[in-house]
């Protein structure tokens, strides 16, 4: 037993969740900004059709042993989304619907052993074919977000947020480091509960966690139609600037901020995309021990335990958080809710999260961790 049948249910379960949400959407909801500047609702929803045909093409790589690339170009990927992006809510459906459905029948065809077969993104490394359904995951979870409709990261699944977080830590740059040390929260600060972490268990991994959460959801996305049918946080087509949730920091202008595996629109400030290409600059490696050599836990005061902390990540202070707070926090999905810098020698949760904190640093310098395992393995994580 391997890990993909698991990966194929989260990712029929997201798609499902994203249809739903598109399919709620009127023609003036998707014309409208979505929480990437510069980018509609349709852009979105378009880069996403794309998306799963650019992954059919890597499984087909994978399937003939001919190279395929993802897309032919980076322009030409561009180009397409920009000429077909402002189409109407219900030709925009029927695209991402098309796309999951070729994409879902390229991995049912694919034969057992193509699953080990190396592929490659539009930049290094490369990865095996088995690595995909977490990328198209990532898309998925990332840009469902990014509509701005009722889905916010409250609705990412705590398996979602474990691997999210994890790869973070293992594309860690740490050359490009703005926090020094991340502390790993397993319950928000005096409340109770996990924070994206299955009850007894401990993070392994972090994602940066985004903005706040739909209130009282947790799954499927409310109707965009009006602004009262939305769930708290979640940004309406009119009235949030850019697009973005009331109160949320704008994302970095740095490039590669934004969406997993798309460009950022040229010129404006976008979100962290999970498969741009990162700032100029910024490092690909790993960070040194990131596979194994993070600091064990320790007991936290103010009612919140440590699960994890990530030590020796750059020249920045210490920020700490829930899974999912820091996730969307790391990501671009959020403007830092819920995530607070730690001063030295303190364990507790100093003011309101959000407040004082450093730039994140590049998130996903690499589209995959350099030292994935060949075969599929049990788990991942």
């Amino acid at each position: 037993m391997t890990v993909l049948p698991a990966l194929q249910a989260e990712l029929a379960a997201a798609t499902n969740q994203l249809l739903a949400t598109a399919a709620s959407l009127s023609d003036a909801d998707v014309a409208a900004p979505s929480l990437l500047p510069g980018w509609t609702r349709g852009h979105v929803l378009t880069h996403l059709a794309r998306n799963a045909d650019s992954y059919v093409n890597l499984l087909t790589w994978a399937k003939t042993g001919v190279r395929t690339p993802q897309y032919a170009s980076r322009e030409a990927r561009a180009a397409e989304i920009e000429a077909t992006a402002r189409r109407p809510a219900a030709r925009l459906l029927a695209d991402v619907e098309d796309g999951a459905a070729r994409f879902a029948a390229a991995v049912r065809d694919l034969p057992e052993h193509a699953w080990r077969a190396p592929v490659q993104g539009m930049r290094p490394p490369p990865h095996p074919a088995w690595y995909v359904l977490v990328r198209r995951l990532r898309e998925v979870g990332f840009h469902h977000v990014d509509l701005g409709a009722g889905f916010g990261p409250g609705n990412w699944p705590a398996s979602f947020v474990r691997r999210e977080l994890h790869d973070c830590l293992r594309t860690w740059p740490p050359d490009h480091g703005t926090i020094g040390e991340i502390v790993i929260l397993d319950r928000a600060p005096g409340g109770t509960g996990t924070g994206g972490i299955p009850p007894g268990g401990a993070a392994t991994h972090g994602e940066r966690p985004g903005a706040p959460s739909p209130t009282g959801t947790t799954g499927g996305a409310a109707p965009p139609s009006s602004a009262a049918g939305r769930a708290s946080g979640a940004a309406s087509p009119a009235g949030a600037a850019g697009g973005r949730p009331p109160g949320a920091a704008p994302p970095s202008s740095a490039a590669g901020v934004g969406a997993p595996d798309a460009a950022p629109p040229a010129g404006p400030a976008s979100g962290r995309a999970p498969d741009a290409a990162p700032p100029t600059g910024a490092l690909g490696g790993e960070a040194p021990g990131a596979a194994g050599g993070r600091a064990p836990g320790v007991a936290s005061s103010a009612g919140a335990g440590t699960a994890e902390v990530w030590p020796g990540l750059g020249h920045g202070p210490a920020v700490t958080g829930t899974p999912r707070d820091l996730l969307a926090w790391l990501t671009g999905r959020s403007g830092g809710q819920g995530v607070s810098l730690l001063p030295a020698g303190q364990s507790h949760v100093p003011g309101p999260g959000g407040v004082d904190l450093p730039e994140p640093p590049p998130w996903l310098s690499m589209t995959a961790p350099a030292d994935l395992p060949a075969t599929p393995p049990k788990d991942y994580p």
